[in-house]
């Protein structure tokens, strides 16, 4: 496929990700149903929260399937349950527990089946621009309220809250069926024409492809999961409850909430598209020459992978940095301040001002029961000498410099 094509995907995947997350439009249709059939506001909502679960859940599977049987069939399988779902909840009248299995089960799994579509795909495509594609494939999802939010709202007004489901579930059929045929990957070993990766992005890539197993063992994994977990669950809890929060706290009528729905899903969209597409500088080159010193072992671990490679996750690094510098500031000045104290010690200091070293060592000539503050090898007193220090009656001996002590 032509490179030019690539861009032909991403606006495909970018309409499948809109039709899919037509499902942010929830609350709208909590007051109508609640006021029809007589459920509880907890009991509606729980439709919403069942096609999120079920969302996380078939996205991990459905990427695993993805892997297996390549994008396109789990595009149109993503359509077809999506759809379904959501056209079989126009006969919600036959009880709640209809509403759950139709919307929320089978729409739910094929939200999760097509919601990791695009982003496996674009991908792949724009190894130039992964940030960039990542946050706007997902934030196609996030705009998906602002065209079904008003639209639905003034369909429930006009036919029925029931009805508006099922020529909703049509649309969203044809809509993610259609743009699911374009999902297909690039050839193996496919770049863009003239594109090799900047040193800058060779740099912030990991050393090591992980597999799933493997990335399941590393602690980095689990951190970001738990934080977009929590990201998410903030979010969705208020999505879920727009459109009436609007209408009790703004005063505004049914259709101006389903409007303003629409208006949130608009910075929903571009927030995802801001922080994917971010990119922070790189610290400056000093940084790795001092940091790299010998005598800030634990700081160099901090900051360099396995592989020896400097870690790229400046904001983690500079935090790191900032903390080991504090650190070793305030133990410097603290041995300054004892030097003030007892001008006879003359503790070796290596060039950067960081290191001090007190142990004991019987490499000294010195008489039993002593302790010798230096930090030179053994036997050697180094620039500034080596210091034997009587542990009783304070007296204390410098050998001359370059002597054996």
């Amino acid at each position: 496929m032509a490179v030019n094509n690539r861009w032909g995907i991403a606006a495909a995947g970018i309409l499948m990700q809109m039709a899919l997350g037509a499902v942010y439009a929830w609350s709208v249709f909590r007051t109508p149903l609640t006021d029809r059939f007589h459920w509880s506001i907890s009991q509606v909502t729980l439709t919403f929260t069942i096609a999120i679960f079920v969302l996380g859940v078939a996205t991990f599977f459905g990427g695993l399937w993805l892997n297996k049987s390549g994008p396109r069939v789990v595009a149109l399988t993503a359509g077809l349950l999506y759809g379904l779902g959501v056209f079989l909840a126009s006969y919600s009248g036959i009880g709640l527990w209809w509403l759950y299995l139709t919307y929320g089960l089978i729409g739910g799994v094929g939200l999760g089946f097509g919601y990791i579509v695009p982003i496996a795909v674009l991908l792949k495509w724009f190894p130039d621009r992964r940030g960039l594609i990542t946050g706007i494939a997902v934030g196609g999802f996030g705009a998906g309220a602002l065209v079904v939010a008003p639209l639905a709202t003034r369909m429930i007004q006009s036919i029925g809250v029931l009805h508006t489901f099922a020529w909703l579930g049509v649309g969203y059929f044809v809509v993610v069926v259609a743009t699911g045929a374009f999902m297909r990957n690039p050839p193996p070993g496919w770049t863009p024409a003239g594109w090799t990766p900047s040193a800058t992005q060779v740099k912030q890539r990991a050393a090591t492809d992980y597999t799933l197993g493997g990335a399941l063992k590393t602690w980095q994994w689990w951190a970001l999961w738990l934080l977009l977990f929590l990201n998410v669950t903030a979010g969705i809890s208020l999505i879920s409850q727009e459109a009436p929060i609007f209408r009790e706290i703004a005063k505004v009528t049914v259709l101006q909430a389903g409007i303003m729905v629409g208006i949130v899903s608009i910075g929903n969209a571009l927030g995802r598209i801001f922080w994917a597409g971010l990119r922070l500088p790189d610290p400056p080159l000093d940084l790795h020459r001092h940091v790299s010193r010998p005598g800030l072992p634990l700081l160099d671990h901090a900051l360099h992978d396995a592989g020896g490679h400097p870690r790229h996750d400046f904001l983690c690094r500079a935090h790191v940095l900032r903390r080991r510098l504090r650190h070793h500031a305030r133990f410097h000045r603290g041995l300054l301040r004892l030097q003030k104290r007892r001008p006879h010690l003359r503790p070796d200091v290596d060039r950067v001002g960081l290191r001090q070293r007190l142990r004991a060592s019987a490499d000294c000539s010195h008489a039993p029961g002593q302790r010798v503050i230096r930090d030179r090898p053994a036997g050697h007193c180094g620039d500034h000498g080596c210091l034997c220090a009587a542990s009783t009656g304070g007296s204390s001996a410098a050998c001359a410099p370059d002597k054996a002590c």
